[in-house]
């Protein structure tokens, strides 16, 4: 509940900058039409995809107390992360001039998605039930923590001409593959799996874990490209 409030909240945001746009009522900055795609993809969608592994994963599962305290705190701090992730793209250089609040709030963001990604582990492990549904949004969870590495590099890019230990064009190319591993590697396989989990989740053979790991794959492979 707290995740899904949180994205319905941002999703007014984002959608509110969209249309003011889109109907040339409003031209935003370049810095306002960052904010509004990083609270799309980075905002409501990934609460709700976090929202969305809470359910999958807890059901049909015996959930402690300790274990719900635990993904009470990490919901919260997703909210946290997400909301100063996107304030820091509206920011732009009006905090600092070169904008090094992106990849510290990009880096932030990292660790809590690491957080969940290790208690989404541990709650599949756990379960009697390792759907293809299951795999799925773990898998889509994993491709938006090798997103978000990449967009670390393209926030540090942007902000310093340069990443420590990598030359121009490495660092080019790694900033390139960070909107393909969100959309394709990400997005897609979390949409996936959401569909899995509720046209037919208790579904038998091995189908819909062969399309999850080729849609995986395939996020993988655009990367490598």
């Amino acid at each position: 509940r707290i995740t899904f409030t949180a994205a319905a909240t941002i999703f007014v945001y984002t959608i509110g900058i969209g249309i003011l746009n889109g109907l040339d009522l409003w031209d935003p900055g370049h810095d306002t039409l960052m904010s509004h795609v990083h609270s799309g993809t980075l905002g409501w969608i990934t609460l709700g995809v976090s929202g969305i592994a809470f359910l999958m994963l807890s059901q049909d599962r015996e959930v402690g107390a300790a274990e719900q305290r635990q993904v009470v705190v990490m919901a919260w701090a997703l909210v946290v992360a997400v909301t100063l992730y996107a304030a820091a793209f509206l920011a732009g250089d009006h905090i600092f001039s070169d904008r090094i609040q992106r990849p510290i709030c990009g880096t932030l963001l990292f660790v809590v998605v690491i957080a969940v990604l290790v208690w989404m582990i541990k709650a599949y492990r756990a379960h009697t039930s390792r759907t293809a549904a299951r795999l799925g949004i773990l898998l889509a969870w994993i491709s938006l923590l090798v997103g978000s590495v990449f967009g670390i590099v393209l926030g540090l890019y942007t902000s310093n001409g340069s990443v420590p230990g990598l030359d121009d064009e490495t660092a080019s190319r790694f900033a390139d593959a960070h909107p393909p591993a969100m959309v394709i590697g990400y997005l897609l396989v979390a949409a996936f799996a959401t569909v899995e989990w509720l046209l037919h989740d208790k579904a038998e053979g091995r189908a819909g874990f062969v399309q999850m790991w080729l849609l995986f794959v395939a996020g993988i492979v655009i990367n490598i490209g």
